[in-house]
């Protein structure tokens, strides 16, 4: 069976979602009664999934039914019993005591054991927060969690970003949270507290639907269409696009500290964050596996609001009115007729692309996917950059033939990217045995079968994996290697530029073979950063390769190989019959073509840095080239932020320098894992949001069991809870060496990145919370400043590692720089208080 069962990702799934409910057990959310029923109902359903399909499959094979779809039923079956199994585990794991009792023969016991366990499960635990006052908190954190990551996705596709706009935007994203946070202080003179709870929750949706419209249906009136938008330009717009949802938030965040710790006479701050981040990790949860993949962003932003909408209904005192139900009902009902039945998003999308005809709007795990058409060019989009248009025959021609024309005999050959727009018909011109196309989005194929005839190739294997994974993995040899990629624009892209992808590469193909690759072209007009990006690639392929040459075309196009490589491609034509439309004698001047070959190849610095995965030195070089767009000088910028940085932490008092580094560590090394994870895997738009969902999960935990965890709450506990997270930074460092020279199961580092951020978050938790403890200030204070200083922290560390460090010092340097910066306050933090760790 070619189907794999999903064994390893049934247990991680059926795991995480039990200590889901067992959490929300143990924090009073749910009670175990209703904690053990729900997987009780899950047993249950299992079961008789598995027994229907069981029978079924019997009577097939007994009385020789012709079942439709007899191999997927089996899948079901066995997938079904497998999630059945684990469950059992977790039942008996829940009522052992009982199970022991029965073969211990002593019926007393079990007697006594009924009573006890029926009088545990029906009593109502009492916690400190009543269940209603929970509600605001927890919808909070579901609420920002969700909008944060439609904005992060909506605005990486539309400015066509890399991973320094996720910075940017994380960054913009916490400043203002953390301004709204601190001017919160204030709150305490609002009047009508629950109308104003209610009226925020409410308006942060409707805000997003109005924020997420306008950046598709202003982006080209605001700035110039087609035109590439600066960092300044960046920095401010996404500030003014932020501010509205994330002052709300954060100022909403303190208002609800503050009047929960009133209520209550005890400060609550620590509570109330980590209920916030137990909404946030629902938010994550729904997000992730639910609304990303049936909605579009204006879509799953109404349906936020409607479940806001009905929650907050159940959350009013007393009884509501009916006209006031009717009311909810049918702004429900219009929302859902406008937002669902007609595609807004979409309508919103045709301002992005004028005098274009969008036939394909899809959100994927690997981004936006847009697919257009006009007359009969069909163009595919994702993340608002161009990646092919079908019918561009002097591209295909040239880099196809440009390599192919090298060799006499050609059995296989890798083309990674680029089947649908009609290279695999270039291919086929000579006598091959069969191509390996590699795409990583599967639906960019789908929609690829819909409008072109390009994948209709009998010698053409389609598949579906990440290529650099794909050929750390294959024993197949390739003759011809094909890389029809963007260039290093992204740390996606970056990825297949190294050192490290051309040995891998080397070790697959065989010991003639051809690899060619292209480049923005720089014939008529060659910048200093654009020589430094290509010059960095062009010697980390001549690092690997005896031969590499640059022939100039549509394209600046790198051909490698360890066989002498030939410019004289009117004589190679002549030993081919077949004929082409632009690579042919009246295209090519072999001589003019020499000529051009040589100029950039003497351009060509000599003593450039090489480009690897974890120092990836063409991305940073191409970060400056875009910059050499604006003919800005950042300098001065710079400067005057780091000075007020500078100045802002130096007036910080101890315990609020060392919650803005642990911001500024928690934020750095999630940047860090989520540049790590693209590097091994190619993708990371799902994984942002997973990461972040198991950030929140760490941080509840954190907060709430602090006093668990730490018998003391003071200074000296704080250095050494702060340590640790120091510390952790060198095993990240050794798993990242030892996933780089290994190749580990994807289920094993998925785990491990997994189990890394949740410990980060934890520490960053308990330290929140060890912080808000040990202030001794008025509760509003306490709640404005502690949350302030750990999301400028936050902030500072998202912009600086995107932006400077991971570009210019790369992971390893990154993650010992953060190391060092923890032991640094720690050690600043003693001097100032004489406090340490005994």
């Amino acid at each position: 069976m070619k189907t794999p069962y999903l064994l390893i990702s049934l247990i991680f799934f059926s795991s995480f979602l039990y200590l889901i409910t067992w959490s929300f057990s143990k924090l009073y959310i749910l009670k175990k009664n209703t904690h053990l029923k729900i997987w009780n109902v899950i047993l249950l359903l299992t079961f008789l999934v598995t027994a229907i399909l069981g029978i079924l499959l019997a009577a097939q094979v007994n009385y020789k039914w012709d079942i439709p779809y007899l191999k997927e039923l089996l899948n079901w079956h066995v997938n079904f019993g497998i999630a059945m199994a684990i469950i059992s585990v977790f039942h008996f794991i829940n009522h052992w005591k009982y199970y022991w009792h029965i073969f211990s023969n002593d019926k007393n016991k079990l007697k006594r054991y009924n009573e006890t366990q029926k009088s545990y499960l029906n009593k109502t635990i009492q916690s400190p927060y009543k269940k209603r006052d929970k509600i605001p908190v927890l919808l909070l954190g579901f609420s920002a969690i969700i909008i944060q990551l439609v904005l992060i996705r909506e605005i990486f596709s539309i400015i066509s970003g890399n991973e320094l706009i996720i910075g940017i935007v994380l960054s913009n994203w916490m400043i203002i949270t953390g301004l709204g946070a601190y001017l919160g202080k204030y709150s305490h003179k609002i009047k009508h507290s629950d109308r104003f709870v209610k009226f925020v929750l409410l308006l942060l949706p409707i805000l997003s639907i109005i924020i997420v419209f306008s950046i598709n249906s202003l982006k080209n009136s605001v700035f110039l269409p087609g035109s590439i938008i600066s960092l300044y330009q960046i920095i401010y717009s996404t500030f003014i696009i932020l501010f509205p949802v994330c002052f709300l938030s954060g100022y909403l965040f303190t208002h609800l500290s503050f009047q929960l710790s009133q209520k209550y006479k005890q400060n609550f701050i620590d509570k109330t964050y980590a209920f916030e981040a137990i909404g946030s990790l629902t938010g994550g949860v729904v997000f992730n596996f639910i609304l990303v993949y049936f909605f579009h962003s204006i879509q799953i932003l109404t349906t936020l609001f409607i479940i806001n909408l009905v929650v907050l209904k159940f959350y009013s005192a007393g009884q509501i009115r009916f006209q006031n139900l009717i009311s909810r009902l049918l702004i429900a009902l219009a929302l859902i007729l406008t937002f669902f039945v007609f595609d807004i998003d979409t309508f919103s999308k045709h301002f992005l692309y004028k005098n274009q005809n969008i036939v394909i709007n899809k959100d994927t795990p690997y981004g936006n996917l847009i697919v257009t058409k006009n007359e009969d060019q069909i163009n595919f989009f994702e993340n608002s950059v161009l990646l092919f248009s079908t019918n561009n025959v002097i591209e295909n021609e040239e880099l196809v033939h440009f390599a192919m024309l090298q060799k006499d005999t050609i059995n296989n050959v890798l083309l990674i990217s680029g089947g649908i727009k009609g290279l695999a018909n270039e291919i086929n011109k000579y006598n091959i045995k069969q191509i390996d196309y590699v795409e990583l989005n599967p639906w960019i194929i789908r929609t690829g079968k819909i409008f072109t005839e390009s994948l209709n190739n009998k010698k053409l294997n389609i598949i579906l994996k990440d290529a650099k994974i794909f050929i750390k993995k294959t024993s197949k040899k390739y003759d011809i290697a094909i890389l029809d990629l963007p260039g290093p624009v992204t740390a996606q892209t970056n990825r297949f530029y190294t050192t490290d992808f051309f040995a891998d590469l080397k070790k697959i193909v065989t010991p003639k073979a051809v690899i060619i690759l292209k480049l923005p072209s720089t014939y008529n007009y060659i910048s200093n950063s654009s020589v430094k990006v290509q010059s960095v690639i062009y010697n980390s392929l001549k690092s690997k390769f005896k031969n590499v040459r640059i022939i100039p075309g549509e394209y600046n196009y790198l051909i490698a190989s360890d066989k002498l490589l030939q410019l004289n491609y009117l004589t190679l034509l002549n030993k081919h019959d077949f004929e082409n439309e632009y690579v042919n004698e009246y295209y090519l001047d072999d001589y003019l073509l020499q000529e051009r070959s040589k100029y950039l190849e003497s351009n060509m610095l000599p003593d450039t840095e090489l480009n690897t995965d974890y120092k990836p030195a063409a991305y940073f070089y191409y970060i400056a080239h875009w910059l050499d767009y604006f003919k800005s000088n950042y300098k001065p910028a710079l400067f005057i932020f780091l000075v007020l940085v500078l100045v802002f932490i130096i007036f910080l008092k101890p315990l609020k320098l060392g919650l803005f580094t642990v911001g500024f560590s928690g934020a750095s090394i999630q940047f860090v894992l989520i540049f790590a994870f693209q590097v091994i895997y190619g993708f990371v738009f799902q994984m942002i949001g997973i990461l972040i969902m198991f950030f929140m999960a760490g941080l509840a935990i954190g907060a709430y069991f602090n006093k668990r965890i730490t018998s003391k709450t003071n200074i000296k506990v704080f250095n050494k809870y702060q340590l640790a997270l120091g510390l952790l930074n060198f095993i990240i460092i050794g798993l990242l060496i030892l996933f780089k020279k290994f190749m580990i199961p994807s289920f094993i580092v998925y785990f491990i990145f997994v189990l890394i951020i949740f410990s980060v978050s934890v520490l960053t938790g308990i330290l929140f919370s060890i912080a808000t403890h040990i202030n001794t200030n008025s509760i509003i204070n306490i709640s404005s400043s502690s949350y302030g200083a750990d999301l400028a922290g936050s902030a500072l560390g998202s912009v600086l590692t995107s932006i400077v460090f991971i570009p210019f010092l790369g992971i390893i340097q990154t993650l010992l720089l953060i190391a060092l910066l923890n032991f640094l306050i720690i050690s600043i933090n003693w001097l100032r208080t004489g406090k340490y760790f005994s």
